[in-house]
C-alpha cells in the first residue's frame, strides 16, 4: 500500500480442499474427512504449494473452524504437491481449482469442498466449506499494481485498459481453461478490497505461526 496503487483485478478463483488414496474411501465429505483425522490424528495433515501461501492458510483456518489438528507438509509448487497426494504420501492437498479439476474428472483425487463464498460454475456439485459447516471464505485474485505516485489518470486508463481485455471472449476462454472468471473493479474499489484482505489476512498469518518463525529468522538475520 505504501510503494504501489492498485490498479484492476483481472481475474478470480478459487481453492479446493482435496483427497487422495491415503484416505479411505468411505470419507465422501469435508465432515467426513475432519471425524477422520480426529480419529487418527497421526494422520491429520495436509500438503500445502508453499509456506505462507494462500492454501496454506486455507487449511489452518480450516483447522481453526473445525476444531481438529491439521499440520501442514509445504512443497514447492502445486505439482509436486498433487503427485504426492495422488501417490498416497499425502491424505489431503489445498489447492487452486485449475491444478486438481483436470485430476479430479479422472477419479485419481477426490474434491471435497471449494474455499469461494459460492459454488464454482466448474464444479457446481461441490460444496463451498461455509455450506458444509466451517465458516471458510477465500478468494483469489490477480491483479495490476503501478508504482506509487503514477498519476490517476493513467491508473484509470490502465484500469479500462485491463477491464476490456479481461471481457473479451478470447480472455474468457483462456481463464476458463484454468478454473477462473473474470473480475471487475474501479481503482478505488480493487485498493478497498486490497486493504481488506490485509487487515483480514493479519490474524491468519500469526494464528500459523509463521509470524513468529519468520520474526525469530529476522532477528537472526540481523544479528
Amino acid at each position: 500500500m505504501r510503494d504501489l496503487v492498485p490498479v484492476a483485478p483481472a481475474s478470480r478463483s478459487t481453492l479446493t480442499f482435496v483427497i487422495g488414496p491415503a484416505v479411505p474411501g468411505g470419507v465422501k465429505s469435508l465432515v467426513d474427512f475432519v471425524a477422520w483425522c480426529k480419529a487418527n490424528p497421526e494422520k491429520a495433515i495436509f500438503a500445502t504449494t508453499a509456506a505462507g501461501g494462500t492454501p496454506h492458510f486455507v487449511g489452518v483456518m480450516l483447522a481453526n473452524a473445525a476444531g481438529v489438528q491439521l499440520s501442514p507438509v509445504h512443497y514447492r509448487g502445486g505439482a509436486p504437491a498433487l503427485q504426492d497426494l495422488i501417490g498416497g504420501h499425502v491424505p489431503a492437498s489445498v489447492n487452486p481449482i485449475g491444478e486438481t479439476f483436470p485430476q479430479a474428472t479422472s477419479g485419481k483425487i477426490r474434491i471435497l469442498a471449494v474455499a469461494s463464498a459460492e459454488r464454482s460454475k466448474f464444479l457446481p456439485d461441490v460444496p463451498t466449506m461455509r455450506e458444509v459447516g466451517y465458516n471458510v471464505v477465500v478468494e483469489t485474485w490477480l491483479g495490476a499494481f503501478a508504482p506509487a505516485k503514477t498519476p490517476p489518470e493513467a491508473v484509470r486508463a490502465l484500469n479500462a485498459a485491463i477491464s476490456d481485455a479481461a471481457r473479451s471472449p478470447e480472455m474468457i476462454e483462456s481463464l476458463a481453461r484454468i478454473g477462473n472468471d473474470t473480475k471487475f473493479q474501479s481503482p478505488d474499489q480493487f485498493a478497498a478490497a486490497v486493504r481488506a484482505d490485509l487487515e483480514r489476512w493479519g490474524p491468519v498469518v500469526k494464528a500459523s505461526g509463521l509470524w513468529r518463525r519468520n520474526s525469530r529468522s529476522m532477528k537472526r538475520g540481523m544479528g
